[in-house]
């Protein structure tokens, strides 16, 4: 299919259903407010304040074995003023999109899912800080949300989707690779219609579109970049999806990484063996937050 043709198929597909879904308020307003010139951490904190069951939440996670804090976090108050603006947007964002899809996506395991999507938005976090990115923290969503079409594809395409689990259990392939053969296009396709739909800010919306194929990437090629060698990384460290992958990676070969090395040569200098070692320690982390969250 050209992508025309992709994009007339997804919006003749997904504009029938009448589950589309959508997104909670609490994350258009999060948005919102990173769309101004000034977000303040009050503002976010009156969003919270107004939503006692997420304001609960974040103060459970806060004080799980992932945050490791000292002394017990008792009020949002404390956990605002010990993990920041950045980190508590982060966990805001993470534990609605969590709650809100958890009955979302049947088809296959919505843990694994999140334990994939959660650790992509951890290593997406390293990287960018291990490149000096001004604010690597923002990476985190992207890495985050990058995935999140496959949830609509799990439960949009009900027919086609027992092929695809086939091809990944029969061939070894990735989703991306099986939903191209079962559908013509893929999740990256179906999420980056929903991004737009949902007006996502555009670095989000491209490196859901294109986390695949960095290349092809209009804008925020960095972002997708990232995402795109955090995926990798992740699948590498058997936080996947539970299905087997026949996966060959040089990473000073892949083209995400030489997207990336020619705005920060400093990449080159990353010591891959000792980078992973990093990501195995904090796989325990990602695991906690899931245990938390469900």
């Amino acid at each position: 299919m050209t992508p025309s043709e992709r994009a007339a198929a997804i919006e003749a597909r997904l504009s029938r259903m009448k589950d589309l879904p959508t997104l909670p308020v609490i994350i258009l307003k999060v948005l919102e407010l990173m769309n101004r010139s000034d977000p303040s951490i009050q503002d976010l904190s009156n969003l919270i304040s107004a939503d006692q069951v997420l304001a609960s939440k974040i103060i459970k996670v806060v004080n799980s074995p992932l945050y490791a804090v000292r002394t017990e976090i008792r009020n949002l108050q404390q956990a605002m003023a010990y993990l920041g603006f950045e980190a508590v947007k982060n966990l805001v964002l993470t534990c609605s999109l969590i709650s809100h899809f958890a009955g979302k996506g049947a088809a296959f395991n919505m843990k694994t899912f999140w334990a994939h999507s959660f650790g992509c938005g951890i290593v997406s976090k390293l990287i960018a800080g291990k490149l000096g990115f001004e604010s690597a923290e923002s990476l985190y969503l992207a890495g985050l949300v990058h995935d999140l079409g496959e949830v609509v594809i799990s439960t949009a395409y009900t027919v086609e989707f027992p092929a695809i689990l086939k091809l990944l259990q029969t061939d070894g392939c990735s989703f991306y690779t099986a939903e191209e053969k079962v559908l013509g296009y893929t999740h990256c396709d179906v999420g980056g219609w929903l991004a737009v739909k949902w007006r996502f800010p555009e670095s989000l919306t491209q490196a859901i579109r294109y986390h695949h194929t960095p290349s092809m990437a209009k804008s925020a090629k960095e972002v997708v970049a990232v995402v795109n060698l955090a995926d990798l990384f992740c699948r590498l460290r058997s936080l996947g999806y539970e299905f087997f992958e026949e996966l060959d990676v040089s990473f000073p070969d892949e083209p995400a990484w030489q997207i990336l090395k020619a705005s920060s040569p400093a990449i080159d200098s990353i010591d891959l063996e000792r980078f992973t070692y990093e990501l195995d320690e904090k796989m325990d982390d990602v695991h906690n937050l899931i245990a938390t969250m469900y």
